[in-house]
């Protein structure tokens, strides 16, 4: 750490997984396995930081964004420069490792061990934030799922409610752990009729609140008019929607001058004064929030 970071001005762990949203856990094995954070101790041995390692937590969310693994990582953050050659050996390495990653959980989902499922899914997500997790493990689970049921195979129905049954118990713990914590910003997040599976949502709620901001979730699908009821008790930041808006839909939000929606959706719709549609890139979605 750069020795201009003095102990008044560093801060505990804690906080520096609020600032950059990767938490704890995962912070403490970057640095204890793979040497990617060298943070100070107070006198009680307790980790401090400061913002030399905001940065460093930047520089690393930004390789594993691209699905880099985080054992290449220490490496590529002390090169200036990767030629074209070595960006498509690291490409090739990230989409190698995380097919690697799917082909595990998708063993221990065909064989219906929850033991084997929980070691595999706790490994990777002790690495990586939820946000590279859902993007390259868990859609990519999901869209596999939507293909073997189209393909009729057998068993491909009882292998997706078991997992997704394990999926929300693990995400269900995540989310009570941290909404209780105090947020400025509120948002409202509300899956509409047409969404199926409320876990895509519920994954950006977690990445929202471990970016600082507070979550009302509603998980099962519901109708426009409720979710603006819902918007009449409290102010809210934002309000994200999940699934397909009617025409009808989009002419009641219109109408919701102190609102601000945005909506994961597969129906493009063009983007409204009020309304602005998302893709499933949960990094760019928060930006834009």
């Amino acid at each position: 750490m750069n020795k201009k970071n003095t102990q008044k001005n560093l801060f505990p762990i804690g906080e520096l997984a609020k600032l950059t949203g990767v938490n704890s856990i995962t912070l403490r094995a970057w640095e204890r396995r793979y040497g990617l954070l060298k943070p100070q101790r107070d006198k009680k041995g307790h980790r401090l930081y400061g913002e030399d390692d905001i940065r460093q937590v930047q520089a690393i969310l930004a390789y594993m964004d691209q699905g880099i693994a985080v054992s290449k990582v220490k490496e590529l953050l002390v090169i200036k420069t990767i030629t074209n050659a070595k960006q498509q050996e690291i490409m090739q390495q990230a989409r190698a490792l995380w097919q690697s990653n799917l082909d595990h959980i998708l063993i221990a989902i065909e064989s219906f061990s929850i033991t084997q499922l929980d070691a595999v899914y706790n490994e990777i997500n002790s690495l990586y934030p939820i946000d590279v997790v859902t993007q390259r493990l868990l859609l990519p689970l999901f869209n596999e799922f939507k293909r073997r049921r189209k393909a009729k195979k057998m068993g491909s129905i009882a292998q997706e409610q078991f997992f997704m049954a394990y999926i929300r118990s693990k995400l269900g713990s995540i989310f009570c752990q941290l909404v209780l914590a105090p947020y400025k910003k509120q948002c409202l997040l509300a899956c509409l009729p047409s969404e199926k599976n409320e876990l895509k949502l519920l994954l950006f709620a977690i990445d929202l609140m471990r970016h600082g901001y507070g979550v009302t979730f509603l998980a099962a699908p519901i109708s426009v008019e409720e979710i603006l009821y819902v918007a009449t008790k409290r102010k809210f930041y934002a309000i994200i929607l999940s699934g397909n808006l009617t025409e009808e839909n989009c002419r009641k939000l219109a109408k919701e001058k102190d609102n601000h929606f945005f909506c994961f959706s597969k129906r493009i719709i063009a983007n409204k004064k009020n309304l602005i549609m998302l893709n499933n890139d949960f990094n760019v979605a928060r930006q834009i929030l």
